[in-house]
């Protein structure tokens, strides 16, 4: 577990389930069952176990769909969002289990719960 944290060209680096997190240009390396995250330029490694051995699958911000400030987990050998959302963001998980995807948020309403509305 455990968490890092690295600025501008920083390299983080969490363990087995941690979460690292990296600035612009910066390197995030998370172990198995952890997430990455990076800023522009940057790049996510994390870890994987396919059965046999552990792998690691690695991402860079700007290619493949890979986007700044958003968390990456390890699915099947490749690297998927790790907030539930997609690329306009989270998902808004209604009390029904129906999903879309979050609405933007005025400053006034950040914070405020919507009934029967959790989000994802």
């Amino acid at each position: 577990g455990g968490a890092a944290t690295a600025g501008y060209r920083g390299t983080a680096t969490a363990g087995h389930g941690g979460a690292a997190t990296a600035g612009h240009g910066g390197a995030a390396t998370a172990g198995h069952g952890g997430t990455a995250t990076a800023g522009d330029g940057g790049t996510l490694l994390v870890s994987w176990h396919d059965g046999n051995r552990y792998r690691v699958a690695v991402g860079y911000v700007g290619e493949d769909g890979i986007e700044a400030g958003v968390p990456y987990r390890v699915e099947a050998g490749r690297l998927v969002r790790a907030d539930g959302g997609h690329r306009d963001g989270p998902l808004l998980v209604r009390s029904d289990g129906a999903r879309e995807p979050r609405p933007a948020e005025p400053a006034a309403e950040r914070g405020r719960r919507i009934p029967g509305a959790r989000w994802g």
